[in-house]
């Protein structure tokens, strides 16, 4: 073990092995947005500033960005979640975020967190005027187009356009990374970040003549600023400590020494290593092991790999130790997690995930995203070899079905509202199950798909239902005894960029009404529910309603309407908001719609139940 803590790899290196000379790691680190690197060719309009003091344990939820964002640290320290990627952060950085991007950050310790999140639009001249700029760079310099929304911010009841996109490597698709979704850290020199930032924020809100004219003018120096940071000397020591990790994500398989990744940064060995360990949270080594475990996981996706071919594509030179290590990170071996995954189902949508697991059976391939699968990507993503990328009514089901004939599996459950164009593709993949839509509930979609599965999966519907009544009932006789019982006129709503909509019925409502007994309120005024039909808060305030459940997209333009509405005097008026009933519902689980998320809700209603009653 010992041995291991000094030197990254798996045989031992002699004492006269020297680093890497020959390798340039300059430019590890220098990729900028397109529009700092050529700053005087664009035009910069904010749209809006937020700053927000976060006490004690603070968390700000994964949100969808849709338009470019800068996120600065001005005070503590923190976790920030961007795609993917979790990656410590501390005061006086800057994170840019393009639109397409999520964005999630909680604080580290009890400190607290101070930001500010600075949104504007670019704009680039042209012929016909001014073009609004979405692209992205690659790290290549390539410009390439923007991600187009997800479909859970679309309109509520329309599915977005699919676009075709050229298909990405293995290692990039599986582990759900898309490389066009760019963001840039910059660690700051000097002092002059927070002044111009709070001075920013004072004139955007100062809400008098010009004054938004002198923000998006500091807005403007701003950005000259970082762009001149380049040019900064490079001796901080986290901004060569982000080199280093850059250059483990990319040479992870490769023999890496400490002393090697310590001479990169310019440090001493054990400097390295306790920055290392500081800045990110776990070791050198824990952070290179977790990189190679993960790497495994989807080369077991592949049957004609042996385990000392897994061993020797991820940096290791003895498949026996490997097997030692796989199992101290996994707590199973090898070979007992290729038989766990003998049986290759995919999942692919992850509404059918949920399905899957209700069984339990743990899907070979499925969507996750730490945004719109969170509890599913928290809890699993280990378990599950090969990863798809969530966002599949978009433009990444193309890269999906490459996945999928890439690791071969032996069915594909997916959801039967896909187009007729994606059912043949998929079934030239494998045979596949469509999840019944026309079933008259989700207990007989469930029961169904078991049915299709096997005895085993029968069994295991029977005894996940037994368990789901047990725990719903209480919650139902509880609700009958407060909030059924006063007769209360209860909504449910969602807020999607400035408006309301009507959720009577979607899944979450059914299982109020059916599971939980819940009445609630028809919110358009026509015969037929419309949940199409954007509502206004005046239109809520005419309904009287007594509690309001609510849905509220985190996307960072439905965020900042709903910023502006806390103060709008019509909203301020509704009773639900005037008598603290509204409860405002996490998207995870509300907008799922398979049995875990429904198990999942009726407990997040019961804690809200609790409170109310508290109060």
């Amino acid at each position: 073990m010992k041995h291991i803590q000094q030197q990254v790899h798996s045989t031992p290196i002699s004492s006269t092995t020297k680093p890497h000379p020959a390798t340039d790691h300059t430019n590890l680190f220098k990729y900028k947005p397109f529009m700092l690197q050529e700053l005087d060719e664009y035009v910069f309009r904010i749209r809006d500033v937020e700053k927000i003091r976060g006490k004690g344990d603070f968390r700000l939820p994964q949100q969808y960005i849709s338009t470019h964002t800068l996120l600065i640290i001005a005070e503590g320290s923190g976790l920030l979640t961007r795609e993917h990627e979790r990656v410590r952060v501390q005061s006086q950085s800057v994170y840019w975020f393009a639109p397409g991007s999520t964005l999630g950050l909680r604080s580290w310790g009890r400190k607290g967190l101070s930001i500010y999140l600075l949104r504007f639009d670019c704009y680039r001249e042209t012929n016909a005027g001014q073009e609004l700029v979405q692209e992205q760079a690659s790290l290549r310099g390539n410009e390439e187009k923007g991600r187009q929304q997800p479909q859970e911010h679309d309109h509520p009841n329309t599915y977005m356009k699919r676009n075709s996109e050229p298909a990405q490597s293995m290692d990039e698709m599986q582990g759900g990374k898309d490389e066009r979704i760019q963001t840039w850290d910059c660690p700051i020199s000097g002092t002059w970040l927070l002044p111009i930032c709070e001075e920013l924020y004072t004139h955007w809100h100062a809400e008098t003549t010009g004054s938004r004219t002198r923000a998006n003018g500091l807005f403007l120096q701003l950005l000259c600023d970082l762009h001149g940071q380049e040019q900064v000397e490079e001796g901080d020591a986290s901004m060569k400590l982000q080199r280093t990790r850059v250059y483990i994500e990319q040479h992870y398989r490769e023999p890496l020494t400490l002393e090697q990744l310590a001479e990169m940064a310019g440090l001493s060995r054990n400097y390295y290593v306790s920055l290392f360990k500081k800045q990110y949270g776990e070791s050198v080594v824990h952070y290179i092991t977790h990189l190679r475990m993960e790497h495994a996981r989807r080369l077991m996706a592949n049957p004609e790999l042996r385990l000392r071919d897994i061993a020797h594509q991820i940096g290791y030179n003895d498949e026996f130790y490997f097997s030692r290590k796989f199992k101290q990170e996994t707590g199973i071996t090898p070979s007992a997690y290729i038989r766990n995954h003998t049986r290759k189902l995919a999942s692919y949508d992850p509404i059918t995930t949920g399905y899957l697991l209700a069984l339990g059976v743990m899907p070979y391939a499925a969507p996750l995203h730490p945004k719109w699968t969170a509890h599913d990507e928290k809890r699993y993503a280990a378990n599950i070899p090969v990863h798809l990328n969530v966002q599949r009514a978009t433009m990444h089901w193309q890269n999906n079905l490459d996945i999928l004939r890439r690791c071969a599996p032996e069915w594909i459950i997916a959801p039967d509202h896909i187009s007729d164009h994606e059912k043949e593709l998929l079934q030239q993949i494998a045979e596949v199950y469509y999840i019944d839509s026309s079933a008259r509930t989700w207990k007989q979609q469930l029961f169904q798909l078991a049915t299709t599965l096997g005895s085993q999966a029968e069994q295991n519907a029977k005894v996940w239902l037994n368990e789901y009544h047990q725990q719903v009932q209480p919650i139902r006789e509880r609700l009958e005894q407060s909030w059924m019982k006063q007769q209360e006129r209860i909504a449910f709503a969602r807020y999607w960029k400035g408006n309301f909509y009507s959720c009577y019925f979607s899944e979450a409502a059914y299982m109020l009404r059916d599971d939980l007994g819940m009445s609630l309120l028809h919110l358009t005024p026509d015969e037929v529910e419309d949940e199409g039909m954007p509502l206004s808060a005046e239109h809520l305030a005419k309904r009287n309603i007594d509690r309001l459940l609510l849905l509220v997209c985190q996307e960072s333009e439905t965020l900042q309407h709903w910023r502006e509405l806390q103060s709008d005097s019509i909203w301020l008026s509704l009773r639900a908001v005037q008598q603290q009933t509204l409860h405002v519902l996490p998207s995870d689980p509300w907008r799922d719609r398979s049995p875990e998320a429904y198990k999942r809700m009726a407990l997040d209603l019961d804690t809200r139940l609790q409170q109310t009653l508290k109060r």
